[in-house]
């Protein structure tokens, strides 16, 4: 069993920022999600490559740590919306590899 971090840093410019996952294969099992400030209210979605929305969460403050567990295969798009400043973050995503 291998276990593999992959991290993102994006900055939101008119509230909106995205990105995409370095090649995933396994069970994503952490997702951490850390504005600048800890105020900063924003919605965060995960889509497949086949364009389906397998992780979605609406209106969060601050720090958002979510223990999961997402089958995942291939590249990710992982987008920041409706962000209350524009502002850096950092996305984490903890995956195990079978």
């Amino acid at each position: 069993m291998l276990i593999h971090g992959g991290q993102l840093d994006i900055t939101t410019a008119s509230g909106t920022a995205s990105a995409n996952t370095k090649y995933l294969r396994g069970l994503c099992h952490h997702i951490v999600v850390k504005p600048t400030s800890e105020t900063t209210t924003y919605d965060i979605k995960i889509v497949s490559p086949a364009g389906v929305t397998i992780y979605e969460r609406l209106s969060e403050v601050g720090t958002l740590s979510d223990l999961e567990t997402i089958p995942v295969l291939g590249i990710y798009t992982i987008t920041i919306s409706n962000s209350t400043a524009d502002e850096a973050f950092i996305i984490q995503t903890i995956c195990q590899e079978n």
